[in-house]
């Protein structure tokens, strides 16, 4: 509903998303003594009618369609913990690949959009997370990567 009739910049001329989406995914855990690992591998496929994107014009940002848009892309995550009595600690990390790219009909010649990877979906992220807790204490670092 904020589509279409936010203020500033709503367009109430937006037509629904409609997709078809594909995923098939691995999960993998062992584990002994308090030790544990897991990973998880995934592929995904997404075709989109009428995708929703917010664009900048020139009386501010306002949302609209686009015809069609591909989206493929592969993630893995993996997690290794340790936990002894009132101690844990446990690494992960993840990374995706996602290659969202418009396929409708260009807009004018100069639309250099079509077949490009669209704004705001990056096609590299990558993360990791340190946990450590202690006596009910924790302590979290968190670093994320994006690259488009």
């Amino acid at each position: 509903m904020n589509d279409l009739y936010y203020q500033p910049g709503g367009n109430p001329d937006l037509k629904p998303e409609r997709s078809f989406d594909q995923e098939v995914g691995m999960h993998f855990s062992t584990g002994k003594r308090g030790l544990s690992f897991s990973q998880d591998v995934m592929a995904y496929m997404s075709q989109v009618q009428n995708w929703i994107m917010w664009q900048y014009k020139l009386k501010g940002f306002s949302p609209a369609n686009i015809e069609k848009v591909d989206v493929k892309g592969i993630e893995t995550n993996a997690t290794l913990s340790y936990t002894s009595g009132k101690q844990a600690y446990k690494i992960s990390s993840g990374y995706a690949l996602t290659h969202s790219r418009d396929m409708g009909k260009t807009i004018s010649e100069s639309d250099a959009s079509f077949g490009k990877q669209l704004p705001y979906i990056p096609v590299h992220s990558a993360n990791a997370m340190l946990y450590l807790m202690r006596n009910n204490w924790s302590l979290t670092y968190i670093w994320n990567f994006y690259m488009c």
